[in-house]
Protein backbone atom coordinates (compact mmCIF):
# COMPACT_ATOMS: atom_id res chain seq x y z
CA UNK A 1 0.00 0.00 0.00
CA UNK A 2 1.60 3.25 -1.11
CA UNK A 3 -1.19 5.59 -0.09
CA UNK A 4 -3.22 5.71 3.09
CA UNK A 5 -6.37 7.76 3.53
CA UNK A 6 -8.62 7.83 6.61
CA UNK A 7 -11.80 9.88 6.83
CA UNK A 8 -14.48 10.62 9.44
CA UNK A 9 -17.27 13.11 9.98
CA UNK A 10 -17.01 15.91 12.51
CA UNK A 11 -20.41 17.48 13.14
CA UNK A 12 -19.04 19.62 16.00
CA UNK A 13 -16.21 21.04 13.86
CA UNK A 14 -13.36 19.66 15.96
CA UNK A 15 -10.64 17.55 14.33
CA UNK A 16 -10.21 15.15 17.24
CA UNK A 17 -6.80 13.72 18.10
CA UNK A 18 -5.09 14.03 14.71
CA UNK A 19 -1.79 15.54 15.87
CA UNK A 20 0.03 12.20 16.18
CA UNK A 21 -0.70 11.51 12.51
CA UNK A 22 0.39 15.00 11.47
CA UNK A 23 3.65 14.49 13.34
CA UNK A 24 4.24 11.39 11.19
CA UNK A 25 3.78 13.23 7.90
CA UNK A 26 0.04 12.88 7.27
CA UNK A 27 -1.90 15.76 5.75
CA UNK A 28 -5.19 16.86 7.30
CA UNK A 29 -8.02 17.60 4.87
CA UNK A 30 -11.29 19.35 5.63
CA UNK A 31 -14.19 18.79 3.26
CA UNK A 32 -17.89 19.55 3.21
CA UNK A 33 -20.87 17.83 1.65
CA UNK A 34 -23.38 20.26 0.24
CA UNK A 35 -26.96 19.37 -0.69
CA UNK A 36 -29.73 20.97 -2.73
CA UNK A 37 -33.25 20.03 -3.81
CA UNK A 38 -33.21 22.64 -6.59
CA UNK A 39 -30.56 24.37 -8.66
CA UNK A 40 -30.10 28.13 -9.11
CA UNK A 41 -29.09 29.44 -12.53
CA UNK A 42 -25.62 31.02 -12.22
CA UNK A 43 -25.36 34.78 -12.58
CA UNK A 44 -22.44 34.23 -14.99
CA UNK A 45 -24.14 31.58 -17.13
CA UNK A 46 -21.95 30.95 -20.19
CA UNK A 47 -24.15 30.81 -23.30
CA UNK A 48 -21.23 29.72 -25.50
CA UNK A 49 -21.02 26.38 -23.70
CA UNK A 50 -22.61 23.29 -25.24
CA UNK A 51 -23.33 20.56 -22.69
CA UNK A 52 -23.58 16.97 -23.83
CA UNK A 53 -22.78 13.48 -22.64
CA UNK A 54 -19.33 12.07 -23.32
CA UNK A 55 -19.51 9.75 -26.34
CA UNK A 56 -16.17 9.12 -27.97
CA UNK A 57 -12.76 7.92 -26.83
CA UNK A 58 -11.53 11.47 -27.47
CA UNK A 59 -14.25 12.90 -25.19
CA UNK A 60 -13.16 10.59 -22.38
CA UNK A 61 -9.46 11.38 -22.89
CA UNK A 62 -10.17 15.12 -22.81
CA UNK A 63 -12.26 14.68 -19.67
CA UNK A 64 -9.42 12.77 -18.03
CA UNK A 65 -6.91 15.47 -19.00
CA UNK A 66 -9.05 18.15 -17.32
CA UNK A 67 -9.32 16.06 -14.13
CA UNK A 68 -5.65 15.07 -13.99
CA UNK A 69 -4.60 18.68 -13.68
CA UNK A 70 -6.83 19.02 -10.63
CA UNK A 71 -6.12 15.69 -8.93
CA UNK A 72 -2.35 15.44 -9.38
CA UNK A 73 -1.44 18.46 -7.26
CA UNK A 74 0.09 16.43 -4.37
CA UNK A 75 3.32 15.94 -6.33
CA UNK A 76 3.07 12.18 -6.99
CA UNK A 77 2.30 12.53 -10.71
CA UNK A 78 2.82 8.89 -11.73
CA UNK A 79 0.59 7.51 -8.98
CA UNK A 80 -2.05 10.18 -9.62
CA UNK A 81 -2.12 9.45 -13.36
CA UNK A 82 -2.68 5.73 -12.77
CA UNK A 83 -5.37 6.45 -10.17
CA UNK A 84 -7.10 8.90 -12.51
CA UNK A 85 -7.03 6.46 -15.43
CA UNK A 86 -8.54 3.73 -13.24
CA UNK A 87 -11.24 6.13 -12.05
CA UNK A 88 -11.97 7.20 -15.64
CA UNK A 89 -12.40 3.56 -16.74
CA UNK A 90 -14.80 2.98 -13.83
CA UNK A 91 -16.73 6.13 -14.69
CA UNK A 92 -17.05 5.06 -18.32
CA UNK A 93 -18.30 1.59 -17.30
CA UNK A 94 -20.90 3.24 -15.03
CA UNK A 95 -21.98 5.56 -17.84
CA UNK A 96 -22.10 2.74 -20.40
CA UNK A 97 -24.27 0.68 -18.02
CA UNK A 98 -26.74 3.56 -17.62
CA UNK A 99 -26.13 3.86 -13.86
CA UNK A 100 -24.48 7.27 -14.27
CA UNK A 101 -24.10 10.02 -16.82
CA UNK A 102 -20.85 11.81 -17.66
CA UNK A 103 -20.87 15.17 -19.38
CA UNK A 104 -18.59 17.62 -21.06
CA UNK A 105 -18.99 21.33 -21.52
CA UNK A 106 -17.73 22.11 -25.02
CA UNK A 107 -16.66 25.23 -26.88
CA UNK A 108 -17.10 24.01 -30.42
CA UNK A 109 -15.36 20.61 -30.37
CA UNK A 110 -13.10 21.41 -27.41
CA UNK A 111 -13.98 20.05 -23.96
CA UNK A 112 -13.44 22.82 -21.40
CA UNK A 113 -15.24 21.34 -18.37
CA UNK A 114 -16.42 17.93 -17.25
CA UNK A 115 -18.40 16.17 -14.55
CA UNK A 116 -20.47 13.09 -13.85
CA UNK A 117 -23.63 12.44 -11.89
CA UNK A 118 -25.00 9.29 -10.28
CA UNK A 119 -28.58 9.10 -9.01
CA UNK A 120 -29.68 6.32 -6.66
CA UNK A 121 -32.96 6.22 -4.74
CA UNK A 122 -33.62 9.91 -5.41
CA UNK A 123 -30.19 11.13 -4.26
CA UNK A 124 -27.86 12.49 -6.92
CA UNK A 125 -24.10 12.78 -6.40
CA UNK A 126 -21.97 15.07 -8.55
CA UNK A 127 -18.66 13.47 -9.52
CA UNK A 128 -15.27 14.87 -10.55
CA UNK A 129 -16.21 18.42 -11.48
CA UNK A 130 -13.25 19.94 -13.31
CA UNK A 131 -12.41 22.76 -15.70
CA UNK A 132 -9.55 22.32 -18.16
CA UNK A 133 -6.46 24.49 -17.66
CA UNK A 134 -6.68 27.82 -19.48
CA UNK A 135 -10.49 27.88 -19.30
CA UNK A 136 -11.10 28.77 -15.67
CA UNK A 137 -13.01 31.74 -14.27
CA UNK A 138 -15.27 32.03 -17.31
CA UNK A 139 -18.42 30.45 -15.86
CA UNK A 140 -17.91 27.05 -17.50
CA UNK A 141 -18.06 24.93 -14.31
CA UNK A 142 -21.11 26.71 -12.87
CA UNK A 143 -22.94 26.54 -16.22
CA UNK A 144 -22.12 22.83 -16.57
CA UNK A 145 -23.24 22.02 -13.01
CA UNK A 146 -26.48 23.93 -13.58
CA UNK A 147 -27.27 22.09 -16.83
CA UNK A 148 -26.34 18.64 -15.48
CA UNK A 149 -28.22 19.03 -12.20
CA UNK A 150 -31.27 20.41 -14.04
CA UNK A 151 -31.23 17.27 -16.21
CA UNK A 152 -30.83 15.04 -13.13
CA UNK A 153 -33.90 16.61 -11.50
CA UNK A 154 -35.89 16.50 -14.76
CA UNK A 155 -34.92 13.11 -16.21
CA UNK A 156 -33.00 10.97 -13.71
CA UNK A 157 -35.33 10.98 -10.69
CA UNK A 158 -33.12 13.12 -8.46
CA UNK A 159 -34.98 14.64 -5.54
CA UNK A 160 -31.83 16.00 -3.93
CA UNK A 161 -28.24 16.37 -5.16
CA UNK A 162 -25.01 16.27 -3.17
CA UNK A 163 -21.61 17.67 -4.05
CA UNK A 164 -18.36 17.71 -2.09
CA UNK A 165 -15.79 20.50 -1.75
CA UNK A 166 -12.70 21.24 0.26
CA UNK A 167 -13.61 23.81 2.89
CA UNK A 168 -10.74 26.08 1.83
CA UNK A 169 -11.42 25.77 -1.92
CA UNK A 170 -13.20 28.62 -3.78
CA UNK A 171 -15.47 25.96 -5.37
CA UNK A 172 -17.38 25.87 -2.06
CA UNK A 173 -18.60 29.42 -2.67
CA UNK A 174 -19.45 28.54 -6.29
CA UNK A 175 -21.60 25.60 -5.14
CA UNK A 176 -23.35 27.75 -2.53
CA UNK A 177 -24.15 30.33 -5.23
CA UNK A 178 -25.95 27.55 -7.15
CA UNK A 179 -28.21 26.79 -4.18
CA UNK A 180 -26.22 24.09 -2.38
CA UNK A 181 -25.97 24.24 1.42
CA UNK A 182 -23.32 22.67 3.68
CA UNK A 183 -24.87 19.91 5.77
CA UNK A 184 -22.00 17.57 6.57
CA UNK A 185 -18.32 18.11 7.31
CA UNK A 186 -15.67 15.43 7.07
CA UNK A 187 -12.01 15.29 8.00
CA UNK A 188 -9.35 13.11 6.42
CA UNK A 189 -5.76 12.12 7.01
CA UNK A 190 -3.64 11.15 3.98
CA UNK A 191 -0.10 10.06 3.35
CA UNK A 192 1.78 8.74 0.33
CA UNK A 193 4.47 6.20 1.16
CA UNK A 194 7.71 5.60 -0.70
CA UNK A 195 7.61 2.28 -2.60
Amino acid sequence: VQHRHFTWDYPDGRPGNAQEFLDRGYTLGRDAFLFSDSITRPSRFNHDLTVRRLRTDRDWEDSLAAQEFVLSSDGDIESAEEFNRTQSRRARRLADSGRARWFGGFLGEHLVATMGIVVLDGLGRCQAVATAPGHRRRGFASSLIYEVCSQAFREMGAEEIAIMANIDNPSLLLYESLGFEVRERILSLSISMEG
